[in-house]
This record gives C-alpha cells, sequence and structure tokens, in this order.
C-alpha cells in the first residue's frame, strides 16, 4: 500500500489499520506495519486527513512488525489558551473566552498563534461565551456543541 508519510510517498505493507473517529470527539489511527517505515512524531495521511505518529512500538519474534498509535494533528491544539482576567473588583473569575462571539471569531481567537486556519464558516449568529480554563482543542470542541455543529 502506497502511503504518504511526511509528505513522501512510501511503499509500506500494511497488516491493518483502523481509524476511531466520533464527530467533535476522537480521531485516531491505530495501525501495524511490516518493518520500520514510520518513527515517533511521523505525520500520515490518510484519507486526506494527517495523524501524527505518538507511539511506534516494535514487535513480533524477529521485532519486525511495528505497531503505531496516531492522532490526528488536531490534537497539537491540545496547548492550554491564554488566560482572559477580569479587571473589574468584584469580579476577579480567569476565562479563556468571555463575551459574544460568533462561531468564525471565537474559533479564530482559538486558532491563534497555532499552525491552523478556518477556512469557511456557515454558522451564523452569536453566543455569549465564558469558557474557563481550557486547551485550545477543548474550546473548539466545547464551541461546536455550543453552536451544534461541527469541525470538517
Amino acid at each position: 500500500m502506497l502511503l504518504n508519510v511526511n509528505d513522501v510517498q512510501k511503499s509500506i505493507d500494511v497488516i491493518n489499520a483502523k481509524i476511531k473517529q466520533v464527530v467533535n470527539k476522537d480521531n485516531v489511527l491505530n495501525i501495524d506495519i511490516v518493518g520500520k517505515d514510520i518513527n515517533l512524531n511521523d505525520v500520515i495521511i490518510i484519507d486526506n486527513q494527517k495523524y501524527r505518529a505518538i507511539s511506534v512500538e516494535l514487535q513480533g519474534l524477529n521485532r519486525n512488525t511495528c505497531s503505531i498509535h496516531a492522532e490526528h494533528i488536531s490534537y497539537d491544539l491540545n496547548v492550554d489558551m491564554d488566560i482572559l482576567k477580569n479587571e473589574s473588583e468584584e469580579d476577579t473569575s480567569e476565562y479563556v473566552l468571555n463575551g459574544t462571539y460568533s462561531l468564525q471569531e471565537a474559533v479564530n481567537i482559538c486558532l491563534s498563534g497555532t499552525q491552523f486556519s478556518l477556512t469557511s464558516c456557515d454558522v451564523g449568529g452569536v453566543k455569549q461565551i465564558q469558557y474557563s480554563s481550557m486547551t485550545k482543542r477543548e474550546a473548539i470542541i466545547k464551541l461546536m456543541e455550543d453552536f451544534r455543529c461541527e469541525c470538517i
């Protein structure tokens, strides 16, 4: 099978491959191959989706097969969002998003400072949002739930 690994087409003998995808939740790839043509942090492209290898283990009697667990590159957004502190003396709470936003505005705030960008957004309207401490990925997933949409 031809796999795209780090933007290079490689002929790799795939023993087993399974993608677990739950909309706005999990998106992981588990793949077993013959040989060791995939390394830790390599990016594997399957079905036009990018997955980063987070564990690579040699297996078998001769250690000639490799078991790889990879997460969708959206997991790269698992970094904490910047905290926005209220300036009011009565309210000292901290939020990562606090205000009235359209979905596009809120997602763009979450993606600022990353390699990702929002190419289009068909969801209209605005919502009052107050999210406490969370990662960028968690905030985007919560936005999808609050605006009743999905990110593809």
